[in-house]
């Protein structure tokens, strides 16, 4: 199992410059633990200070004070953009990065729907067909080394042609943002994209998404590898000390959630309840928020990935104000030096699981 970031941009601060700077330092500290990749997300439609609105343009500025984590947006909403433009500009930070780039598409979910109907493309368009279709546009920009035709239901053009084309051949690594439909685990893995799953999945969900996951690849012999698994981890000295410091931000996610996407919740809503009556501690029961000393944190992480069957990536949700950024950074050092190398030997896609107690 490796580990990466997942930047999901919420801060208290009101100076987006201020909010930018934090999660560009996360991510350069993350790179000097050990963390191999970093999803900065982007948000549209929202009026949140510091969120991040075009995650290319902070991947650019990574990409000269980094060296080595991969970098990539979490996600492209395609449905908001050209796909022509979003296959040009995803090569360009391909080259950038200096081949560390990894392209992230998804629909245009939440307060994205918004911004469709600003830009005249109306509140009933089927926008799971018009990131199919981009899809299909992108790839045959990055493939096509000619000038070609595309002819499709929302977009077409003749004489089509980018520059520069991936650094990367045939194309960089592709994540694509998985909820709940059947249809887009199985696009993942019949395109051998990795899937990047919600935050707020309980493992018996990410097992019934990658057991679909996993159904369509066959043939593909590392599918469990590309899985990426976001998660809320903190890990402190001690475990009251480390809820202590991670749940007022762990509920101030979950409170926006509660308001502006209830439905991804839904798994999460104790029996005869709503999404108001989950809590700090039953996120942590039902193993959506892994927080605790660093053997706390070791079983939460090993039981995610047993319940779930395996996955290769778990990403830790950063891009959040948990405590200062030296109880941040000493998180990450609890984790890295005390947690990874207890889970470093596990491979998904062997059988049986090892690892190293």
């Amino acid at each position: 199992m490796e580990f990466g970031l997942f930047s999901q941009g919420q801060r208290h601060t009101t100076d987006p410059s201020e909010a930018w700077d934090e999660d560009i330092w996360e991510v350069v500290e993350a790179e000097k633990l050990g963390f191999v990749e970093a999803w900065i997300a982007e948000h549209n439609g929202t009026t949140r200070q510091g969120a991040v609105t075009s995650a290319e343009l902070l991947i650019c500025k990574l990409a000269a004070l980094t060296k080595t984590i991969r970098l990539g947006p979490g996600i492209r909403p395609l449905p908001l953009y050209n796909p022509i433009q979003v296959a040009q500009e995803a090569a360009t930070c391909d080259h950038l990065t200096g081949g560390r780039y990894m392209a992230g598409f998804g629909g245009a979910g939440g307060a994205s729907r918004q911004v469709l109907e600003h830009r005249g493309q109306g509140a009933t368009v089927d926008r799971r067909a018009m990131m199919h279709e981009a899809i299909d546009l992108i790839l045959e920009c990055w493939r096509h080394t000619e000038p070609f035709a595309f002819h499709g239901t929302y977009w077409s053009g003749e004489a089509i042609e980018i520059s520069p084309h991936p650094r990367q051949q045939p194309h960089m690594p592709v994540g694509i943002a998985c909820m709940k439909s059947d249809s887009t685990l199985q696009l993942a893995a019949e395109r051998h994209f990795y899937p990047l799953l919600n935050f707020f999945n309980g493992p018996a969900e990410v097992k019934e998404m990658i057991d679909t996951f996993v159904a369509t690849a066959a043939g593909w012999t590392d599918a469990r590898r590309a899985i990426r698994v976001p998660r809320y981890v903190y890990v402190a000295d001690s475990t009251g000390r480390a809820k202590a410091e991670a749940g007022a931000a762990i509920l101030e996610t979950l409170e926006q959630r509660i308001r502006e996407t209830p439905g991804q919740l839904e798994a999460l809503v104790p029996p005869g309840g709503t999404a108001r009556d989950i809590t700090f501690e039953h996120l942590v029961e039902t193993g959506c928020a892994i927080v605790g000393d660093p053997d706390t944190v070791y079983r939460g992480i090993r039981d995610l990935y047993d319940t779930t069957g395996g996955f290769g990536m778990l990403l830790v949700l950063a891009g959040k104000d948990i405590g200062t950024r030296e109880q941040r950074r000493h998180s990450w050092q609890l984790l890295m030096q005390q947690v990874a190398p207890r889970l470093s030997a596990l491979d998904p896609d062997a059988t049986p699981a090892t690892c190293v107690e």
